[in-house]
């Protein structure tokens, strides 16, 4: 395993060594690709916004500069989920960006979840093959759980806030984003 620090955090990240599975979406993302061309469903990265980044001057200054950011260096469509309760309480999303039994099923190859704890409902709407990056303050999250038939879940244990600042201090800024 592998093990990393984002500048001035103390958090830790870890990175399980496992097998690569062979580069191809699995049923599941095919299917809701076909049902769903566009938006979070065929998204190919999905920024997943949880209660511990969820509140409007955070999203606005930092979440809608890292999606830019990581739109524009991987190339691809990049949309924000989010947990049930963002959705309900926070309203920072709506109902369109909700994952989950109650939500939208997704099936990117890539899901930053930020601040959120997995609860299973949430889970049970993210596809098996997707590749999780979690990132929670609590090290026994539901999140970072493994997922029968999945692909392990990258464990970053820290504040996700000071994560996506490490990120975008990282990541090269872009043309497209607005002043803040």
């Amino acid at each position: 395993a592998a093990a990393a620090a984002p500048p001035a955090t103390g958090a830790v990240c870890v990175v399980e060594d496992w097998p690569r599975p062979a580069v191809r979406a699995g049923r599941w993302a095919e299917v809701l690709r076909r049902q769903r061309p566009g938006g979070l469903a065929a998204a190919e990265i999905v920024i997943d916004v949880g209660m511990g980044v969820a509140d409007e001057t955070f999203f606005q200054r930092a979440l809608m500069r890292l999606k830019s950011r990581l739109s524009a260096m991987m190339g691809c469509e990049v949309a924000f989920g989010a947990t049930r309760r963002v959705v309900q309480e926070s309203r920072i999303l709506p109902f369109a960006h909700q994952i989950g039994q109650t939500g939208i099923p997704v099936a990117p190859r890539l899901l930053l979840a930020l601040g959120v704890s997995g609860a299973p409902q949430h889970l049970a709407g993210i596809a098996p093959e997707t590749q999780i990056v979690a990132i929670n303050r609590d090290a026994e999250a539901p999140i970072f759980a493994a997922r029968p038939g999945g692909r392990p879940v990258v464990q970053c244990v820290g504040d996700a806030r000071a994560w996506v600042e490490a990120l975008l201090a990282a990541l090269p800024e872009t043309g497209s984003e607005e002043a803040t």
